[in-house]
């Protein structure tokens, strides 16, 4: 969600009261992960083997957790699969 809004208004020019509004909306109709120990180790995990982010890695972390098969993102490898997720850029060809 953190990553969703700071995206949405630097890269879709989106008001802050209006990505915060639709944070609300996504945050009703999607199962939400709190970030926890375990999640933040696995992420660092992660980052080591992939030589993502620590941030990239903790969406990843969370979506392995959660059992998440797809990870949109247009900043990862496109088809990498970390964990039990496919990366998949919607903006690629």
């Amino acid at each position: 969600m953190q990553e969703f809004f700071n995206v949405a208004q630097k890269k879709l020019n989106i008001s802050k009261k209006a990505a915060k509004e639709l944070v609300e909306y996504f945050a009703n109709k999607l199962p939400v992960v709190e970030i926890s120990v375990p999640l933040i180790l696995s992420a660092v995990d992660i980052s080591i083997k992939s030589q993502f982010s620590f941030w990239d890695s903790l969406i990843l972390s969370a979506a392995d957790d959660t059992g998440c098969a797809t990870v949109y993102s247009e900043d990862l490898n496109d088809q990498q699969i970390i964990g039990g997720a496919r990366i998949q850029n919607p903006f690629a060809a």
